[in-house]
């Protein structure tokens, strides 16, 4: 089967994204992206930061990726091998297109100049999963509204830093898992090889059937802590939650993330913002330390690497309906070296 990837193109300020689909099993990303993904034996390949074109295998044949104006910077001509050098300033899916057709010779290369915002709802139902990355809050809530409307699956990730996050949202989603049940036993054998056969018939599988709810975005960014239960799951809240609310406000406010050539300048509009998302949440400045900002600039290989593993991996389980999703974040603190799934819900 062939395979389509279509770069993202110069545009007027809006993200880049990517659509990925199958004939059968069709899915989007809205890029820039990044996720090593594995199908069938055949990996994907992760680079240095999540904003890398996904490349095509085997089991997915058709991919798409449609217009940004995130431009090339020099760092990502040392971290991201599919861009070459001398590509300063183009787009960085458009920068990727030459080596990531050498990766895959299948792939039919075409592009999408139209900008996210522009696209209708009907654009949208012709994907099984969509997923967004670079994207403001305002973007990720109305392309979700719309994917939850039409059953599509729908996801998010980013890098800050050292941290990064992963949102799904599968609407109610079936899938199977393996259970293991105890089988009726060989005849007992008292020693050789045969007594060792017997021991392992005593395990089989069955898959199970199981179904899953999740929220939207909107709602998992609408919850009230000032309630008595809000108050209640604060305390099992991870900080990056609302590390990410103070991220997300920063980029719709500047149209760009935090910044490591401005630091002095955008580290102070980070705590300004923390402390008023903070306050308009109704919990307490003090849950994200003064130096939270320091670990929020530029993309660390080694998270996007995480991240985008396991964003490309929950992809992939949402497209085969096989074992238990991540409901609904997946935050990674890579100076803890350490990931945490957080459900949050109104209910």
């Amino acid at each position: 089967m062939g395979s389509q990837l279509v770069p993202a193109t110069p545009g007027s300020g809006a993200p880049a994204f990517l659509f990925l689909k199958q004939r059968k099993a069709r899915f989007g990303c809205l890029a820039p992206l990044l996720f090593a993904l594995f199908w069938r034996g055949s990996p994907c390949f992760c680079a240095g930061n999540i904003d890398v074109c996904v490349e095509a295998t085997e089991a997915l044949p058709d991919v798409r990726s449609g217009p940004g104006a995130l431009g090339v910077s020099p760092g990502d001509t040392q971290t991201q091998f599919l861009i070459p050098l001398g590509s300063v300033g183009k787009n960085r899916a458009q920068a990727s297109l030459e080596r990531a057709r050498d990766l895959n010779p299948m792939v039919d290369v075409k592009a999408d100049q139209e900008v996210v915002e522009q696209k209708p709802e009907e654009f949208f139902t012709h994907f099984d999963v969509v997923c967004l990355t670079c994207c403001s809050q305002e973007v990720l809530m109305k392309v979700d509204q719309i994917c939850h409307k039409n059953s599509i699956k729908f996801f998010a990730g980013d890098v800050f830093g050292y941290h990064g996050y992963m949102f799904a949202d599968l609407g109610d989603h079936d899938f199977v898992e393996e259970k293991t049940k105890p089988a009726r036993a060989s005849q007992p054998v008292e020693d050789g090889p045969d007594a060792k056969k017997a021991k392992l018939d005593f395990v089989e599988t069955t898959l199970v059937k199981k179904r899953m709810a999740f929220c939207l975005w909107k709602e998992a960014f609408g919850i009230n802590w000032s309630t008595e239960r809000g108050r209640g799951a604060l305390k099992r809240t991870a900080q990056d939650y609302f590390l990410l609310r103070v991220l997300l406000k920063f980029r719709s406010e500047k149209g760009r993330d935090p910044s490591p050539q401005g630091y002095a300048e955008d580290a102070e509009t980070l705590l300004q913002a923390r402390t008023g998302v903070l306050e308009t949440l109704g919990v307490g400045a003090d849950l994200l330390p003064d130096d939270f900002a320091s670990c929020c600039f530029s993309e660390m290989a080694s998270v996007c690497a995480v991240v985008g593993g396991v964003l490309g991996q929950e992809i992939v389980k949402a497209l085969s309906q096989r074992d238990a999703p991540l409901n609904n974040f997946f935050f990674f603190d890579g100076m803890k070296g350490s990931g945490i799934v957080e459900r949050l819900a109104p209910s």
